[in-house]
């Protein structure tokens, strides 16, 4: 299953207009993939009460099995300083 989850209010403005970036698949179990996007350099992923969970380096593909059930943020962010956030769920 892969999902574009540009409707999300959480995507930027840019992103809505662009359609290119997806994360797929949402819901995961496992990997997350991200693709659209050249310029990024870290990701960030928050639970939906907003506490940091996770930093790292970007990767297109991110491993996200030991993260607990539930919906959580991820906040890419860019060489030019732009950040795009979205939501996704773990399954």
């Amino acid at each position: 299953m892969t999902g574009d989850v540009h409707s999300s209010f959480l995507a930027t403005a840019e992103n809505m207009k662009s359609g290119k970036i997806q994360l797929f698949p949402n819901p995961v179990s496992d990997y997350i993939r991200i693709s659209g996007i050249t310029k990024a350099e870290n990701v960030e992923i928050y639970n939906i009460s907003g506490q940091l969970v996770r930093t790292e380096t970007f990767k297109d593909r991110l491993n996200v099995s030991e993260l607990s059930a539930g919906t959580f943020i991820l906040r890419i962010k860019d060489a030019d300083g732009k950040n795009y956030e979205f939501k996704f769920i773990k399954k």
